[in-house]
This record gives structure tokens, sequence and C-alpha cells, in this order.
């Protein structure tokens, strides 16, 4: 379960008390046509401010997997206020 939540105002957020928050990769294995399957895996690592709680900077990777074919896509997401 990813630890961050969103507030009253809708703001994502998190603990505190680390500057980054790592949390386990999610892994599922998926049945496909032809009796194969595949296995997706998702981590995620977030930045989050010490003072406002707020997350400033967020990356996950997701890994699919199919046979010996391996793809890896990585989001990296800066949040910041507007203007």
């Amino acid at each position: 379960m990813f630890p961050m939540r969103v507030d009253s105002n809708g703001r994502l957020m998190a603990p505190t008390s680390q500057p980054a928050q790592a949390v386990a990769p999610d892994e599922a294995r998926i049945a496909l046509p032809g009796g194969k399957t595949g296995e997706v895996t998702v981590a995620i690592e977030a930045s989050v401010d010490q003072v406002s709680g707020l997350v400033t900077a967020l990356e996950r990777e997701a890994t699919t997997r199919l046979g010996d074919s391996t793809r890896v896509t990585i989001e990296t997401w800066t949040l910041a206020p507007r203007g």
C-alpha cells in the first residue's frame, strides 16, 4: 500500500519523518492466452518537503516481463505551487 494521502484541500501528502519515501515494489503475475504468464512490477519513490509535508517529486517505475522480454517505463513528476 502506498503511504501517500490526500488532505482535505486535495493536496498530496506524505509522512514528514523522512525526506524521501521508497515503497516496496508491488508485483503481480498475469495469466495470458496460450497458457503463458506475464509479470508486472511497480516501484514508487517520493521526495517530501520537511516543513509542509507535501510531496515535491515522485518517480514511478513499471516493469513488465513476458518470457525473455522486459520493458521498463519510468515516470518522474515534480510538484510545485502554481504561480
